[in-house]
């Protein structure tokens, strides 16, 4: 049967009374309902609020947009529920007028039934008998009598549904009261919560990193990053005393640290800085917040990379011209040196991308900033100039990170000064002493780093200007050379008609191409003072150095005299204590073999022999080194009278005779005896101390050893012989040269004797 037919059957009296309380109902379910969804609003208001603000104030952030999305998800689910389950649902419940009169007869007993019979009458199918249109009419009347004056509302409960309305009233204000006096709280955290805005909440601080750009800045492996963080000092509350840092490294590590301040505040910001962990030799990538009171500013990352370095430098180098060099590339090394006047540019290779280098010169603190090169950006080149002098460098890149060098590579350019031609050259066959007509000769050699443009002799004499001769051999490793005074006297120059008692320097000079001043450099061979003095002035100083070196020649033979003499005692019985040439020690082994007869025979026996071997050694051990500085000394005697055999040939005062004399009566003999006799003579010795403790070989060797030492000594004799010789004849030239001297002297005093006599003569006329 249709509702509205059964409601339509109930009397007008009935039909009003249930539908009031239907009305009612509906009423109750639907104001509970907006008190629930008003409490659970408030509620969600404020714990929301909670959520994203409290942490503010404690120094973190608020809640993240996804946080805040997810709460208002369930916010708005659960006031969904709250609609369907405590309005949309209830409402939508179908009253039938018999609940309702059971549930007016249960709260007001006195109805006695009537009410739910006359409803459940009126609602049944109509039936035409008078009987029971009969009791429909008196149970509609008995029903309407009673429900005369009946309070509805005592139907109800109100005590939840105040409580209710109470609770979401009281809530509702609270967040009317906060939208009214915070409005501008009110109106942040409604954005944030219901529009899920990112508006961050005021803070009574406010503070900056600086030095990040989109909170992220690279930092050198190893290096040292400091921050900086500056507050706002122009708000009401006072900017806050440190800020501390969260952290955490890329291997997990975490922790905190205080920032402090530094100093008073300055332009309408306090500073705060810190460098210490872990911002200290950073090796790993570090995210970090910083706090300062209710602020907090996070997700800053500090990311390690690669120190920009130079790996590789190389030097484009023009060289000067002096040099006759073609331009050249070299690699840079510690101590390289380049001329003086070299034409650089510098090309630097990194190890990794770079924006731009710093040059800069040590000396004048003059920085140039070169750019990367565009074909390669671990590339840069910096034209230097032309190097002066010896310059320090300082690189610093800056690479595609933002990061720069830790510490500046440093470089040294050596300008190597061009030097003067080294000049080794010395006089040969000639001592200090010249005769007018002498011949200079030099040997050795002439050397420059870069060439020699000219060589000549320098002669300076007394009152005169110096005297220069080019040389056809510029530069030689074996230059050699003579300068002919007669010669050149003869040639073209009167600077050079020397006389005795005179003085000359002589030396050979060299100039290099260098032209980077006024004049090239020029270098020198040692000066040699040389007197000037007649032939026989200069035979007289040769004689005396033979004569010296006669005398020294003696002194070998006597020494080898007793080399021979100690050698030949080597297989000898004879008693030491005859031996005068025996050194101190080999007196001392003689005492202590005669303090030893009161030992036994066979003791006293073992020690004879200790000695005697000994003394053998040092005997034979003496005469080796006898014979070694024999040799050296007789080759220093040969090569003496050699001298002077060629400062006899140099000075054009020879004469066959007396070189035939030096040469293979003196310097020969010599020179075979130093280099054949006595190496052959050493040759001897060292067989027979090698075999000192062979009796069997002990007395041949020593017999050849004494045979040969006669000989040396018999070769020696002969020479000594030739050089007497030669002083006599050196004696007879003397008187000679003395005779014909005097005979000079006395032809020019008879010529200024007949002078005198003539000029008297025209007088007297």
């Amino acid at each position: 049967m249709d509702k509205r037919v059964s409601w339509q059957k109930l009397p007008r009296e009935i039909h009003a009374v249930l539908a009031a309380l239907r009305g009612r109902i509906r009423g109750y379910v639907i104001v509970e309902g907006i008190a629930v969804a008003v409490i659970w609003f408030a509620i969600t208001f404020w714990a929301g609020l909670a959520l994203d603000y409290l942490p503010v104030l404690m120094g973190a952030s608020e809640m993240p947009v996804a946080a805040r999305a997810v709460l208002l998800a369930i916010i708005g689910v659960v006031f969904a529920f709250i609609l369907y389950r405590w309005i949309l649902r209830r409402t939508r419940v179908v009253f039938r007028p018999s609940s309702l009169a059971l549930l007016l007869e249960k709260k007001f007993p006195e109805l006695g039934d009537s009410l739910v019979t006359a409803v459940e009458l009126n609602q049944q199918e109509s039936d035409d008998s008078a009987l029971h249109q009969s009791m429909v009419d008196q149970a509609t009347e008995t029903a309407v009598r009673h429900i005369q004056g009946l309070r509805i509302s005592e139907v109800f409960n109100f005590t939840p549904l105040i409580q209710k309305g109470a609770l979401a009233a009281v809530l509702l204000l609270s967040v009317v009261g906060f939208g009214v006096l915070a409005s501008s709280s009110f109106a942040v955290w409604a954005k944030r919560l219901y529009a899920l805005s990112d508006q961050p909440w005021p803070r009574r601080a406010q503070i900056e990193v600086l030095g990040f750009n989109e909170k992220q800045v690279k930092v050198a492996k190893g290096g040292d990053l400091s921050l900086h963080v500056i507050a706002d000092a122009t708000r009401p509350t006072p900017p806050p005393e440190v800020c501390t840092i969260y952290y955490e490294t890329a291997d997990g590590q975490n922790g905190r640290v205080n920032m402090n301040r530094s100093g008073a505040p300055r332009d309408g910001y306090q500073h705060y800085v810190f460098d210490g962990k872990p911002f200290q030799g950073v090796l790993e990538d570090v995210t970090f917040d910083v706090v300062g009171r209710d602020h907090r500013v996070q997700d800053f990352h500090v990311i390690v990379v690669p120190s920009p370095q130079v790996v590789r430098l190389e030097l484009l180098c023009k060289m000067p011209s002096y040099t006759e060099l073609v331009p050249r590339q070299l690699d840079y090394q510690a101590g390289l040196q380049l001329p003086r006047g070299t034409q650089l540019t510098l090309r630097a290779h990194a190890n990794k991308g770079i924006v731009s280098a710093d040059v800069v010169r040590v000396a004048t603190n003059e920085q140039t900033t070169a750019q990367a090169s565009a074909d390669d950006a671990q590339t840069f080149e910096y034209a230097f100039g032309t190097l002066e002098a010896t310059t320090e460098l300082e690189i610093t890149l800056h690479d595609t990170d933002g990061v720069s060098s830790q510490t500046p590579h440093r470089i040294v350019l050596v300008a190597k000064e061009d030097e003067a031609p080294q000049v080794d050259v010395r006089l040969t066959g000639i001592s200090s002493a010249i005769t007018p007509e002498a011949r200079l000769p030099v040997q050795g050699a002439v050397r420059d780093d870069y060439g020699v443009r000219r060589t000549w002799f320098s002669v300076e004499s007394e009152g005169a200007s110096p005297y220069e001769l080019d040389l056809a051999e510029v530069e030689t490793d074996a230059l050699s050379a003579a300068f002919d005074l007669r010669e050149r006297r003869s040639a073209d120059d009167e600077r050079l008609e020397l006389q005795p008692e005179s003085r000359i320097t002589f030396s050979v000079r060299a100039e290099d191409k260098y032209d980077l001043e006024a004049a090239p450099h020029v270098g020198e061979s040692d000066r040699y003072e040389l007197d000037v003095v007649t032939a026989n002035q200069l035979v007289a100083l040769l004689e005396a150095r033979e004569l010296s070196l006669r005398r020294r020649f003696e002194q070998i033979i006597s020494e080898m005299q007793e080399a021979r003499d100690s050698l030949s005692r080597v297989a000898s019985d004879e008693d030491e204590d005859e031996d005068e040439d025996s050194t101190e020690s080999e007196s001392e082994s003689e005492s202590e073999a005669s303090g030893e007869g009161d030992l036994a025979d066979a003791d006293g026996s073992e020690r004879e022999a200790e000695r005697a071997a000994s003394l053998r050694q040092l005997r034979v051990q003496r005469a080796s080194q006898h014979a070694e500085r024999a040799a050296q000394e007789v080759m220093g005697v040969a090569l003496s009278f050699e001298d002077i055999r060629e400062e006899l040939i140099n000075n054009r005062i020879d004469t066959e005779e007396r070189k035939n004399r030096i040469v293979n009566d003196i310097a020969l003999p010599l020179r075979n005896i130093g280099e054949n006799m006595l190496p052959v003579m050493s040759g001897h010795l060292a067989r027979l101390e090698a075999n000192l403790e062979d009796p069997a070989q002990l007395s041949s060797l020593t017999q050849v050893s004494v045979e040969h030492t006669d000989r040396v000594i018999a070769a020696m004799q002969a020479v000594l012989e030739k050089m007497l010789e030669l002083e006599s004849y050196n004696e007879l030239i003397d008187l000679v040269r003395s005779l014909i001297e005097q005979q000079d002297a006395l032809l020019e005093k008879t010529k200024d004797e007949q002078k005198r006599q003539a000029l008297e003569l025209l007088d007297l006329e």
